[in-house]
């Protein structure tokens, strides 16, 4: 469906050179674009899960075949380039696995933030 809004995005630019949409979820009021805009964590979710969706489907990927997965960072290379740990685990066992990115994360050293010139 095309919608016409007057909020200038990012997809406008995008989509001179690929294909571009927007999701987009309720917000309190039906403010948005704003300090003051607010939206439930349910309607945030179910936003994530069309755009997850909609990934999926256009890298042609089976969602039977999607398993859980989460990454942490490690450390710094000799570069400080960073270096970072993939957990992946059986399909909608995301408790699991986020609980046991949580220990190895409570573990590992903490990596201070790159400094912005």
């Amino acid at each position: 469906m095309d919608t016409v809004s007057g909020a200038c995005h990012v997809a406008i630019f995008m989509g001179r050179v690929t294909r571009a949409g927007m999701i987009f979820v309720p917000c309190e009021n039906g403010i948005s674009h704003n300090e003051v805009e607010n939206a439930e964590p349910g309607d945030l979710r179910d936003g994530c899960n069309v755009l997850l969706h909609a990934m999926l489907e256009q890298a042609g990927v089976d969602e039977e075949g999607v398993m859980s997965a989460a990454a942490l960072p490690c450390g710094l290379d000799d570069n400080g380039l960073p270096i970072g740990l993939h957990l992946v685990g059986p399909r909608f066992q995301d408790p699991k696995l986020l609980h046991a990115a949580q220990l190895l994360e409570e573990r590992l050293p903490r990596i201070a933030p790159p400094q912005l010139r």
